[in-house]
């Protein structure tokens, strides 16, 4: 079994009832993991788009998306904040998976 299937087995029960942080080294597909739990690009949202950015900063997003990726948004200073207040608004109806570096493991460590 490739690790993409058996990484995609455990991100599809958590994302039940979590939010989902897949973090690492640059370049490992981080992004392109994240990318096969959502079928359209309105789902994705990524913190180096200054348009999408726009839309992160305004903590606004459609729970009709059902499923939708933040991508690098370690990069942004309220980051916590913000994936506090979607799952306190949302819960499980809007499914958050986050990528990024090392600060999210940091942020793993530390609660």
């Amino acid at each position: 079994m490739n690790i993409t299937r058996q990484l995609r087995k455990h991100i599809e029960k958590d994302l039940q009832d979590k939010i989902v942080l897949i973090g690492g080294p640059r370049q490992v597909g981080k992004t392109t993991l994240a990318r096969t739990f959502i079928s359209t690009d309105e789902q994705y949202f990524s913190w180096d788009d200054l348009a999408d950015r726009k839309v992160i900063k305004a903590h606004k997003f459609d729970p009709a998306l059902k499923v939708i990726i933040l991508d690098e948004i370690h990069k942004y200073p309220r980051w916590r904040i913000l994936l506090k207040g979607l799952f306190d608004k949302y819960g499980s109806k809007l499914k958050i998976v986050v990528t990024g570096s090392a600060r999210l493991d940091h942020f793993r460590k530390g609660g």
